[in-house]
C-alpha cells in the first residue's frame, strides 16, 4: 500500500529547512529526509530512510525547531 505524507519546512520567501517525503512513483516505500544548507537553502545528499523512521508530525517540529535556533546569518 502506498502512501504519501510529506513533511516540509521553510522559510518564508527564502528557502526550505528540512523535507521528509516519500511516494515516488517507481518506489513508493521508499522515504527520504531532505536537509538543506540554513544560509544557502542547498540541498544536502538526501538520506534514504525506512517507513519507521519517518518521523511523526510532533517530532519533526521538534527537529525543526531544534534546527533553527543555529544563528542564520
Amino acid at each position: 500500500m502506498a502512501f504519501h505524507m510529506p513533511y516540509n519546512a521553510y522559510f518564508w520567501g527564502r528557502h526550505n529547512i528540512l523535507r521528509y517525503d516519500n511516494g515516488h512513483l517507481d518506489a513508493p516505500e521508499e522515504f527520504h529526509r531532505h536537509d538543506f544548507d540554513l544560509k544557502t537553502g542547498a540541498e544536502n545528499p538526501v538520506k534514504k530512510i525506512t517507513r519507521q523512521d519517518m518521523p511523526t508530525l510532533a517530532e519533526f517540529m521538534t527537529e525543526v525547531a531544534n534546527l533553527v535556533r543555529v544563528p542564520v546569518v
